[in-house]
């Protein structure tokens, strides 16, 4: 009974039935109604530590009511967590945002940059553009 109640003053706040509860009153009610979240996608890369996987959800409140929901849409992790072997390249790995160099990593789950030990090799592209 409590559900059927909820439901008549949804529709009854979603068509603006309500003429005392402006919307952003109606919203308190609506808002951060997410669906789940969606399966991983495949990692972008085999090995090393420079692949992303990502999930998103939808906020329904968004679609069916324009309510905002708190919170991201979505979800990116780092993968894989396997070593590159010696006869696979190793993947293109962060930029230092500050010249052209460029650090491979073959790493699994390496430290924050600001951490990272000195055991990425680095190489600079022959071209001057980045």
């Amino acid at each position: 009974m409590q559900r059927l109640g909820f439901l008549v003053f949804l529709l009854l706040c979603t068509i603006h039935f309500v003429s005392s509860q402006t919307p952003e009153q109606c919203c308190l009610n609506l808002r951060n109604d997410w669906a789940i979240w969606t399966e991983w996608s495949q990692c972008s890369s085999d090995c090393g530590y420079c692949g992303r996987k990502t999930r998103n959800r939808l906020c329904k409140s968004k679609i069916y009511h324009g309510c905002d929901c708190d919170g991201p849409e979505e979800h990116r992790e780092i993968c894989p967590d396997k070593t590159c072997s010696p006869d696979q390249p190793c993947c293109r790995g962060f930029s230092n945002g500050t010249s052209c160099q460029i650090n491979l990593d073959c790493q699994v789950k390496p430290l924050p940059v600001e951490n990272r030990p000195p055991t990425t090799i680095s190489t600079t592209p022959k071209s001057s553009g980045c």
